[in-house]
């Protein structure tokens, strides 16, 4: 069975062409004007936004997996004297562990209050590569600040 691949052609052999007697549609020929650039810019960088908070999340979740690998190996039953200081080591990190997963969204948050600040202060703490990802998401937030156009924004 052979599929026709031309166009269909009419009673004199000529190929049809529509007979419609109205002009051809318009919708959509019009270029949208700065509403639509606008419209376009801001879709834009919620969708760059977006990717690169999604990043930065993936970037704490490995730290997490790291820390997680890191916590020492103990025995079951009740520690000795000497596996003491070994539990307080787990249980530290069990805690910065559970710390970095409730309080990651303050990472990628466009405004911090002072209290969220001291919390992303205290859960970075001891984590010296995660606190260069805030800054970087504080330099993006502030560079393509609403209130701005996107030409503005990379002139800066």
């Amino acid at each position: 069975m052979a599929c026709p691949i031309a166009a269909p052609v009419g009673i004199s052999g000529a190929t049809i062409e529509c007979s419609s007697p109205s002009p051809r549609s318009r919708t959509g020929s019009r270029p949208g004007g700065k509403r639509a650039s606008a419209r376009l810019d801001t879709d834009y960088l919620d969708w760059a936004l977006a990717d690169l908070s999604r990043a930065v999340l993936s970037a704490v979740a490995q730290v997490r997996k790291s820390l997680a690998a890191h916590k020492p190996k103990l025995r079951r039953g009740r520690p000795t004297r000497q596996l003491r200081k070994l539990v307080q080591q787990r249980q530290r990190l069990e805690q910065k562990i559970s710390d970095l997963f409730t309080s990651r969204h303050l990472l990628v948050q466009r405004q911090l209050s002072p209290s969220e600040q001291a919390t992303v202060q205290r859960i970075t703490r001891g984590l010296p590569h995660l606190r260069p990802l805030r800054e970087i998401m504080d330099e993006v937030y502030r560079l393509f600040d609403r209130r701005c156009r996107t030409d503005t924004a990379l002139a800066k």
